[in-house]
This record gives structure tokens, C-alpha cells and sequence, in this order.
């Protein structure tokens, strides 16, 4: 399906990153327990701008996973596929898969009929019961708003003052895990920019405009998707943004709030209001 009216007018003010006539395949991150089901996901679309592109249905798409066997004393990169799936009418692949063990695993999409449109997505599998800080983008860690981040190369955009810091040493303790309203158009710029500022390495979670921007809201997506993740087993102690729907959506999942605003009083009495990341890395870590 087409994008909605919404994002092709923020469209008409962006930059156009895509080219005519190519496909383009996107792959989303996914988090799970240790021995879970994971969800492996990629969206292919094709024509127009990153956000007016057309989702693509029927085409076939590869997923690999990333071994590095010992052989003779060297580590050799070796993909080994896991499945092929088809996409659905809103260009998405998915496959359930089992068998992830702790850590990072790094999967790689193939689009078949195009085999040099590849993209690729991480399974982070942890541990029942690891604690797990979830993070808000913009105006949290970004400090620049959604459409500004839009027209903005990853290099130019801010991050909020002090935030690596805190995220890096709340990293030893929580897995920091990052969840925005944002379209998943924003994907590749988004984790682009958090490796260019120096985050630490989490799964990265991303809405669909084309569906939220009518059915719900921000807190509702979020909220969704953090009672998914509860459900599953992982284990959501913090959660950090910068408005009050980001305090409702988390406390609606049993989670310490800390909220960046110039607006305490908008805030529900057990959310946390903070001017500076000092005071969520000092009380989280005292």
C-alpha cells in the first residue's frame, strides 16, 4: 500500500534519497529471550522517496544468519540461510525462527530477484530477567525534532547534551533497547546516526505511519509494543523520553519513568522529571 497523505506531504519538504525506479529492502531489528521465537523481518519497496515508496507484494526474500567458524586458527565470515519468505501486500517478509543463543546476531536480507538489494537487521537474544532501559529518540537522545531530523545529514543532528555518557555506563547495567514513534522510513538515517554519535549498541524499534497515523496514537503503539515485549519474558525496568505520553505508555507496563521536560506538572505523580541525563545515569547507578 501507498504511504498516507501525512508522509507525502513531510516528503515534499525532505530531500529526495531515493531514485526512481530501484527497490529498496529495509530489515528490522528484533528482541527476544534466550530459546524464543524470533520474528525476522525485511520491507521491500520500490519507486518514489524513502517515504512515498510502493510496498512491493510477492517478491521472495532470502534470510541468513552470520556464523564465524574457526578454521585453522582464522574466523572466516560465512552466511548460512535460515528460510525464504514472501512479502505480504505491505511489502513485508517474515519468517519465525527458534534457536537464537545469547548475544548479537547479525541477519542478512536478500531480495532474490535483485540479489545485490541486501540489507541487514540484528536478533538480540538475552537472558530471561536482564534488566532492560527502553529509550525514546527524539528530543530524548536527539536533540532536534522528527522533521528537522528528516532534512538533516546524520552528521549535522545534536545529540542531547550529556546523553552518550549516561546511555554509556547504563549500558554495564541495562540492556538500552530504542523505541520511536518514528516511521520505519526513518530506519537506515536513524541507525546511522546513533553509531555516528557513539551510542551503545541496542535493537532499534521503528512504528508504521502509513498504519498508526490514523488507527492510534504514539503512547498506543508504544504501549503495544512494550506489553508484547513483557509478555515475552523481557524483563522492562526503565523507560526514558520527553513528553507525557512517553510516562503513560511505559507506566502502563510497570516501568520506572524518567521524563526530559521543562513541564514536570504534566507528568503523573510516579514519573520522574529530569532537566539532564546526570540525574537518570545518577539514580539509576547509585
Amino acid at each position: 500500500m501507498r504511504k498516507t497523505v501525512l508522509l507525502l506531504a513531510i516528503a515534499c519538504l525532505a530531500a529526495c534519497t531515493g531514485c526512481v525506479g530501484t527497490a529498496r529492502l529495509r530489515a528490522f531489528d528484533e528482541l527476544v529471550t534466550v530459546g524464543q521465537v524470533a520474528t525476522l523481518r525485511a520491507k521491500l519497496e520500490r519507486g518514489g522517496t524513502p517515504l512515498s515508496g510502493t510496498d512491493v507484494e510477492g517478491a521472495q526474500i532470502r534470510f541468513e544468519v552470520l556464523h564465524i567458524p574457526k578454521t585453522q586458527g582464522k574466523k572466516e565470515p560465512v552466511y548460512e540461510e535460515l528460510a525464504k519468505a514472501f512479502t505480504n501486500s505491505d511489502g513485508i517478509a517474515s519468517v519465525d525462527m527458534k534457536g537464537f543463543f545469547e548475544g548479537t546476531h547479525l541477519i542478512r536480507s536478500t531480495y532474490l530477484a535483485n540479489p545485490e538489494v541486501v540489507c541487514f537487521s540484528r536478533v538480540f537474544a538475552v537472558k530471561p530477567g536482564r534488566p532492560t532501559l527502553v529509550c525514546d529518540i527524539d528530543h530524548t537522545i536527539a536533540d532536534i525534532s522528527t522533521l528537522e531530523f528528516l532534512v538533516s545529514k546524520p552528521e549535522d543532528i545534536p545529540a542531547l547534551p550529556g546523553s552518550v555518557e549516561a546511555l554509556k555506563k547504563l549500558s554495564a547495567k541495562y540492556l538500552v533497547v530504542y523505541l520511536t514513534a518514528r516511521d520505519d522510513s526513518f530506519h537506515d538515517v536513524t541507525l546511522k546516526w546513533l553509531a555516528l554519535r557513539g551510542f551503545p549498541q541496542g535493537p532499534v524499534f521503528f512504528s508504521d505511519l502509513s498504519k498508526e497515523a490514523f488507527v492510534g496514537s504514539a503512547r498506543k503503539f508504544k504501549s503495544a509494543q512494550l506489553a508484547r515485549w513483557r509478555k515475552a519474558g523481557i524483563n522492562l525496568e526503565v523507560g526514558v523520553g520527553d513528553r507525557p505520553e512517553d510516562a503513560q505508555a511505559y507506566l502502563a507496563n510497570n516501568m520506572e519513568v524518567f521524563i526530559l521536560t521543562g513541564k514536570p506538572g504534566e507528568l503523573a505523580v510516579r514519573a520522574t522529571a529530569v532537566s539532564a541525563w546526570s540525574e537518570i545515569a545518577d539514580a539509576l547507578l547509585k
